[in-house]
């Protein structure tokens, strides 16, 4: 009786082990969200041929970019654009304000790894923008 108990509780015991070590952080997903405080760290500038570099954005003062749980934007940079609504992981639905030319929404490129954004909007320039989330 008393083997069937040690065996019973030595099953037991391995059976957690097992269940706790397959289980493993998903690496594949960042946690950072599009809502918060994002300053500008750099942009991108080109012609319109199709070449162009990034620029370091000025240290000080500091441009953000700031986005609501409800997808409102305020701050220093795209303050043409009223809200933004993420469609999928590589696109956002921007809407401008009225002032901007309001209306039908824009759709926006994205990247968002680790703690860095990267947007893309729609000029003939290929106007893009680096952001590191500060809150």
């Amino acid at each position: 009786m008393k083997l069937l108990k040690c065996s019973s509780l030595l099953l037991l015991v391995l059976t957690i082990s097992a269940l706790f070590s397959s289980c493993k952080k998903d690496k594949g997903r960042d946690h950072v969200t599009l809502p918060g405080t994002w300053k500008l760290t750099e942009t991108w500038g080109s012609i319109g041929d199709g070449t162009g570099n990034w620029a370091k954005a000025p240290e000080s003062p500091e441009v953000k970019l700031i986005i609501t749980q409800n997808g409102e934007v305020s701050g220093d940079v795209l303050t043409e654009v009223q809200r933004i609504t993420v469609v999928d992981e590589s696109h956002l639905q921007v809407q401008l304000k009225e002032s901007a030319g309001g209306g039908q929404p824009v759709t926006f490129m994205y990247t968002l790894s680790g703690n860095t954004l990267e947007i893309q909007g729609v000029c003939w320039e290929g106007c893009r923008y680096r952001f590191i989330k500060v809150k």
